[in-house]
């Protein structure tokens, strides 16, 4: 059955992505490539409105997100954890180290296996350092030790609102 679903499957996908009976002498566009340049944080979660927010509203909308990394819903919680910015990185930092699962996949395409809540918060706070930082220098592997040295040397240059 595999053997024939899987090919199958390829050859939908080719023919769905516009790369079916292509010549090798064509140049190709990569539809990716431009939607990771076109990808706008402030499209995916308002920030202006998170800069709106009273100081405990903040810390509940951050408390609810922190939550929201564990279920289906993983990657609207990483959009408002980077929205919030430098209040998510010490919460972030905690879960570096967790093993616990999450609903976040491994691989492009769902599988069995997924990533835990520390490689998410992991993947979240190098996306807040990217997008909410000027910071271009080299970031800390997944360990938490090297993340809280690392936020106490830099994390004023992390933008703390929308």
């Amino acid at each position: 059955m595999i053997r024939i679903a899987l090919p199958a499957l390829l050859i939908a996908l080719l023919a769905a992505a516009g790369c079916w009976g292509r010549s090798g002498s064509e140049p190709s566009k990569s539809v990716g490539a431009d939607a990771v340049k076109a990808l706008d944080l402030d499209g995916l979660w308002p920030q202006e409105q998170v800069a709106k927010l009273a100081p405990d509203q903040r810390q509940r909308l951050l408390e609810q997100s922190l939550a929201g990394l564990r279920g289906n819903n993983w990657r609207s919680a990483q959009d408002v954890l980077i929205s919030l910015g430098r209040d998510s990185g010490p919460p972030l930092i905690d879960l570096v180290s967790s093993q616990e699962p999450s609903a976040a996949s491994e691989g492009p395409i769902p599988s069995a296996k997924v990533k835990t809540l520390g490689e998410l918060a992991h993947d979240t706070l190098l996306l807040l350092v990217q997008n909410r930082s000027p910071y271009r220098g080299e970031l800390p592997a997944r360990d938490p030790d090297a993340w809280k040295r690392w936020w106490a040397a830099n994390s004023a240059s992390v933008a703390s609102k929308g």
